[in-house]
């Protein structure tokens, strides 16, 4: 026997020794092989060892990687003007809404009826001419009711008149 072979087989017989000696008896288990007894008595067989049954996990899998999108630019906002400022007391009357002395139409009709009805223009005034009788009854309808007295029947003037005059007469 060659030195090395010797010592392979001193290995050997070591580690077989050395799980004889641990048993305390002459028997060399391998497990799931019968036993080699050197004493001559009947082998047995050992149950096969098992190993506890691991539970590995499944593999994981990296979620993909996705790049977060561009930042997107916010939409302008939109500012509103603001309002114009409106327009001065000196400025010129809207001929819509101002009546004054020669104006004619229907609106001063309606007008001149409401002025009949409260008894500042006689019966049958209500010609639909804005005249000096139907200016006159402005004036003293205006002063009577605490309003700029100036002859022109404007929004607040107009409304005066409405209201006093459904006020007598409330069918209007």
């Amino acid at each position: 026997m060659t030195p090395r072979t010797g010592l392979i087989v001193s290995a050997v017989l070591l580690a077989v020794g050395g799980a004889a000696c641990s048993g305390g008896s002459d028997a060399v288990d391998t497990p799931g092989a019968p036993s080699t007894r050197l004493d001559g008595e009947q082998p047995t067989t050992l149950p096969p060892t098992t190993a506890a049954p691991t539970t590995a996990s499944p593999p994981t899998t990296m979620a993909p990687t996705t790049e977060a999108p561009p930042p997107t630019e916010a939409p302008p906002t939109t500012t509103v003007a603001p309002p114009e400022p409106t327009a001065p007391a000196t400025a010129a009357p809207d001929p819509d809404v101002f009546l004054r002395q020669g104006d004619e139409g229907p609106r001063v009709g309606l007008m001149q009826f409401k002025l009949v009805v409260l008894g500042y223009l006689p019966t049958g005034a209500d010609t639909g001419v804005f005249d000096s009788a139907t200016s006159s009854a402005v004036l003293e309808f205006q002063g009577d009711y605490g309003l700029i007295v100036d002859g022109i029947v404007g929004p607040e003037t107009e409304r005066a008149i409405s209201a006093a005059a459904e006020s007598i007469n409330p069918e209007q």
